[in-house]
């Protein structure tokens, strides 16, 4: 059974996403505190990072990026907000390029264009509320999360 860090855990994450990782048969790693993101990084075969302004780690989305690329530069990343795909995109996009980092954000408003995420050069995952909440989005939820983190 591979870990899933919520690396910059949301209360959205934590309720809504968390039952959803177990269901795909993932266990859930959640830090007590910013220091402990990086030995769980470690032992992690993905990190799941919200985009909300605020969380139970007191870090910026920029710094577990940075702490867990840092640690484990391989590990598959999901980013997780209340946002639209396309305006959560755009945010993503933005913090990866500062860190020059070039990929493709995949979710399930596209996720369509792509036959499988192994089309896709390290692509990022990007999930929203609605994602988990409609029952038809959240099947797909499901499919790319088994392709993202295996």
């Amino acid at each position: 059974m591979k870990n899933v860090l919520l690396a910059r855990p949301h209360p959205f994450i934590v309720q809504e996403m968390k039952p959803l990782l177990e269901q795909c048969h993932y266990s859930v790693l959640k830090p007590d505190c910013f220091a402990d993101i990086g030995a769980q990084a470690k032992r992690s075969g993905a990190a799941l990072i919200s985009l909300a302004v605020v969380s139970s780690i007191d870090a910026s989305v920029e710094k577990v990026v940075d702490s867990v690329l840092d640690i484990n530069p391989k590990l598959p990343i999901i980013f997780a907000a209340l946002l639209p795909f396309d305006v959560a995109a755009t945010t993503i996009a933005d913090l990866l390029d500062k860190k020059g980092i070039n990929t493709q954000i995949v979710g399930v408003s596209n996720s369509d264009q792509y036959g499988s995420l192994e089309q896709v050069d390290t692509p990022v995952l990007y999930l929203s509320k609605s994602d988990l909440t409609d029952q038809k989005r959240r099947e797909i939820t499901k499919q790319l999360l088994l392709r993202h983190i295996g």
